[in-house]
């Protein structure tokens, strides 16, 4: 049996502090750094974010695409503004239809 999970909200269209002072029942924090904790770490996990329903992040065991070389300090620090400079590349981003992502989560 294979280890996949998803990681919902991953892909915030807005800066966490400009949301929190005008609050309207959104909120996504920092969960995009767990994406780029698992791509920088982890060299037995596939990581990868459908551009869909604020980001939907697949992890799975397997060899990774690309890996990024950030230790968790460097992630902790972090800002919105390096999220928006490297959104792609953070995320491993993948643009896809709904038909396309159903069938890739059927798969698992």
């Amino acid at each position: 049996m294979s280890l996949s999970f998803a990681i919902f909200t991953v892909n915030r269209s807005v800066d966490g502090k400009s949301a929190s002072k005008t609050w309207n029942g959104t909120w996504h924090g920092d969960v995009w750094k767990a994406i780029v904790h698992f791509r920088s770490i982890r060299e037995d996990l596939q990581v990868q974010v459908f551009d869909c329903d604020f980001g939907i992040g697949i992890v799975k065991k397997g060899k990774p695409e690309s890996m990024l070389s950030f230790d968790p300090r460097e992630i902790s620090a972090m800002s919105y503004e390096d999220l928006e400079k490297n959104r792609r590349e953070f995320l491993n981003l993948k643009h896809v239809n709904n038909t396309a992502l159903l069938s890739y989560l059927m798969s698992l």
